[in-house]
């Protein structure tokens, strides 16, 4: 009886040292020894939270790695971008604004840009003043070359069309006339360089020394919406003006250059238009004094226009 006690302990010994072995090596316990063993869970923790801190730890180091990185690699390329795309913009921006505003200034002289080949006056108007011993009607005139066979010029200056004091005849005494142009909006020139242009013929009496004259014709330019004698400022040419006024009588000062005496063949000048003058209100005009007998024929235009000096 004691021999079989002996044995069924021995037996039931062994058995229990093979599973706690068997626990330890598959690491796999089960949930009684994780609940009630305290050790095993214990150990289980220690390995799990080496292996998680291990883990977390590279995934921190490479999550540093990764976000300094991409913060270079973003910060950089982002002010790269920037960079580029403010020195585009502000490249693009200034050469847009130069082209825009060189296309309006181009599209404002374009426009004034006056041949009178359709025989009418193009937007042109005359005027006559009075006073100062002036009394006759302004008789500037458009029309052909046509009207003007037999007189002087013989023709227009650049095709079919001009305009004149009067085309077929003398110009009437003591007429104070003035060809005025229309408005061109200069201002979308400031900064650049704007001249006039024009075509020219004239036959006017002479008076006193060489180089005199009792009659003649001037340019003259406006940068305001007035029309008195004073707003409008005398501007000289190129070639410039053959002759002198010697004479008070009427608008254009004595001592003042002015065409005159006579040149019966088409001419070209030109002008170059002061920055003060380049405004919304710019006009350009040809006034003419015409004395009182003997009569001549007066002046003749032709071809008006607004070009960049520098081209």
């Amino acid at each position: 009886m004691m021999g079989l006690r002996v044995l069924f302990f021995l037996l039931f010994l062994a058995s229990a040292i093979s599973g706690c072995a068997r626990g330890v090596v598959n690491n796999e316990p089960d949930d009684e020894d994780d609940v009630d063993g305290g050790w095993d869970s214990g150990a289980d923790a220690a390995t799990d939270t080496d292996t998680d801190t291990d883990i977390d730890t590279n995934v921190d180091s490479n999550s540093d790695l990764d976000t300094d990185s991409d913060m270079d690699s973003d910060t950089d390329s982002d002010s790269d971008t920037d960079a580029d795309s403010d020195s585009d913009s502000d490249t693009d921006s200034d050469s847009d604004t130069d082209a825009d505003a060189d296309a309006d200034c181009n599209g404002v002289m374009n426009s004034f840009n006056f041949d009178f080949e359709d025989g009418t006056c193009q937007g042109w108007t005359s005027g006559a003043l009075s006073g100062n011993n002036c009394s006759a009607a302004s008789e500037w005139e458009c029309g052909y070359s046509g009207q003007m066979e037999g007189w002087f010029p013989a023709s227009c200056g650049g095709g079919a069309g001009c305009i004149g004091t009067d085309l077929n005849d003398m110009h009437d005494d003591g007429e104070c006339g003035c060809l005025q142009s229309p408005v061109a909006k200069l201002s979308l020139c400031a900064g650049q360089s704007v001249c006039l242009g024009f075509k020219l013929a004239y036959d006017f009496g002479t008076g006193g020394g060489a180089g005199e004259c009792s009659e003649g014709l001037v340019v003259q330019i406006n940068d305001s919406a007035g029309d008195d004698w004073g707003e409008w400022d005398i501007v000289d040419t190129d070639p410039g003006y053959p002759g002198t006024i010697n004479t008070t009588k009427y608008y254009i000062p004595s001592g003042q250059g002015a065409f005159c005496g006579s040149r019966q063949t088409w001419s070209t000048y030109s002008v170059s238009i002061p920055d003060t003058h380049l405004t919304d209100s710019f006009r350009v005009r040809f006034h003419m004094d015409g004395q009182y007998g003997p009569s001549y024929f007066g002046a003749y235009v032709d071809d008006v226009y607004l070009y960049d000096c520098t081209k």
